[in-house]
Formats: C-alpha cells, structure tokens, sequence
C-alpha cells in the first residue's frame, strides 16, 4: 500500500495531536534520547527547539507504527473475504473474445510485418484498442466487485482506493485477484506490449509487477480524471461497462518526467471511445484524460504493468530519452 493515498481512508481514526513529553511512552523516551546522542544536529540547537524537534520526530515515528498496524488489520481482514464466483480468481476461465484469443496467438508466435493484424486498432500512435472480453463475463467481473464492496459495507470495513485521483472503486490485488492479474500480465500484456512497443519498455526487461483495480466514473461521484501520467510502464485500460455516454478517454502525447510539462503537439491529441469489453494499451508514459461522464456509469479495470529494471535503467540516465515526444536529439 501507498503511504499516501492508498492508505488515506483505513488511517481515518488515528487523530493527530502536538505531542509532549508526558505523553510519551517509555520507549519513545529511549527512542528520543538515543536520536539526540545519534544526530549532532539536534545537540546543537536550543533546548526548546530541540525539544521541539525531537517531539516531531517521535510523532514521525508513531505515525509511521500507526500506518503499519493499520495495513496489518486490513489485510488481515481482506483474509476472512470469501468470493461469490470463483471461476473469476481463474484466468484460465475467463471468457475472452474469440477474435482477441487468435490475435494474442498471433503475436505470440509471429513477427509483425506491415500492418497490425485484425482485431488490432491502432487509434492513435502507440494507442492500441481491441475487442477483449465478452460483455457477460465483463458483467460478472463488475457483480463480484459490487459484492465485495457490499461485504466491506456489511462488515464495517473501509475500502482502499486507487489512487490519489480516484474516490470510488477498488484494488482488486487486495481481496483475492492478485495471482490472476499477475498471471493476465505475463501471459497475456506481456506478450502483446513485446510486440508492439519499443524493447526498454518490457521486453527487454520484462514486466514483473502490477497494480490493479477499478475505477468507477458517474454523474453525482467521479465524473472525470484529470491530465496525467500512470505510475506504470504499460497500462491495460479495460471497459466492464455499464451504460453510459461521455466518458472518452484524452491522449496527449508521450513524456518522460523532465518533459511532463511540455504541452501536447496538435498531432499528439486524440479522443479514443471507450466500448464495453474492449481494452486500451497504451505506455504508462503516454500522457492522457477521461473527458466527464454525461450520463449512465462508466466502470473500467485498470491494470498498471511495471518493470523494475527499465526503472532502473531511466533513473541512471539525466538526458531526454529518445522514446519522449519532447526529445530534440
């Protein structure tokens, strides 16, 4: 779990107050006593600030102790969670697309040549759409978060959502779907992302991690996501459903971190539609938007692929990479 968001909702008990020394435990004390003797930093100021000082840094440190047990308990309760449909935990049971199992066949064994075969869409560069589940199994997908969600109301526990841009939805790595998405990255994104983008991004070091989980857009809640880039390498984008108009997803333009402010070029803007049971990939660096939702409810499985070594690997380097849209040369 995040420090940040990720754990903002399951912190919400833990009130902060100003410390002071009677409030401390024996420990603390200890904990105080040896920072001083540790850190010349402190010994050197007055004994009111130090005071002050060493107090904000026990508070660091009970925080932290607090943030700890609190993701402790919830995992723990994530364990008593007992799924509705099984067969959903399997990926070997999900209903693909029959098109998209003979393109996912494809790239596996052959090299592209020319022309992205069918059912593959190419709406903007690097942008990729195709027909990937069938719209029933999407809605068993949605049935079971929605009796999650219901259990975690029933039971009293709070949900842990996405992210810091997200208010609604679900992790679904956290009640049960780990080891399947885990097993939708390396045999299904990976493959299809080694094929079509540029090696650094996954194939040469391959994807060995994810995020996943479920955004949920509707007027009244979220209605929209701002301008932004994915804490991702490659990002699945994955439509569930349900009914709704408005809602398209904004692509502006590839960036690494040092150009993330430069604004798009006109050739870099497209509006893609999302459609119920397609999926988007697209480079976690590949700056985008959801445009506000009109009406109905917009419901999406988001799953975030990440590669530790291409991390790595751009953390070493200081200049604009080739892959950026920004880079000069």
């Amino acid at each position: 779990l995040h420090k940040t968001s990720a754990t903002r909702n399951i912190m919400e008990g833990h009130t902060k107050k100003k410390l002071c020394i009677e409030d401390l435990t024996d420990d603390e004390k200890q904990e105080m006593a040896k920072a001083e003797e540790t850190y010349p930093y402190y010994r050197s100021l007055c004994p009111k600030e130090k005071e002050e000082k060493l107090l904000k840094y026990i508070a660091g440190l009970r925080e932290e102790k607090q943030r700890q047990n609190a993701i402790k308990s919830y995992h723990e309760a994530m364990k008593k969670f007992k799924p509705k449909d099984l067969e959903l935990y399997d990926l070997k049971k999900w209903k693909f697309d029959d098109k998209f199992l003979s393109l996912l066949e494809f790239m596996k064994k052959d090299e592209l040549k020319g022309e992205f075969p069918e059912p593959l869409e190419e709406v903007l560069d690097g942008v990729f759409r195709f027909p990937m589940v069938e719209e029933k199994f999407a809605s068993r997908l949605l049935d079971e978060v929605a009796y999650f969600q219901d259990w975690c109301k029933k039971t009293g526990q709070s949900i842990v959502r996405p992210n810091s841009m997200n208010n609604y939805g679900a992790i679904l790595d956290h009640f049960g779907f780990k080891t399947t998405l885990s097993d939708l990255v390396s045999s299904v994104i990976q493959p299809l992302a080694a094929k079509l983008y540029r090696p650094e991004f996954a194939n040469k070091y391959g994807l060995d991690s994810h995020h996943g989980f479920l955004v949920e857009y509707e007027t009244g809640k979220d209605t929209n996501l701002n301008f932004h880039r994915d804490d991702s390498e490659i990002t699945l984008n994955l439509c569930l459903g349900k009914e709704f108009r408005g809602g398209e997803l904004y692509f502006g333009g590839v960036r690494c971190p040092n150009c993330n402010q430069v604004p798009p070029y006109t050739y870099e803007s497209k509006y893609v539609e999302h459609k119920v049971g397609y999926g988007v990939l697209h480079l976690g660096a590949h700056r985008h938007a959801a445009t506000s939702i009109k009406n109905g409810i917009r419901k999406n499985l988001i799953v975030w692929c990440r590669s530790d070594g291409f991390r790595k690997n751009e953390q070493a380097k200081k200049d604009c990479p080739e892959w950026c849209g920004a880079y000069c040369g």
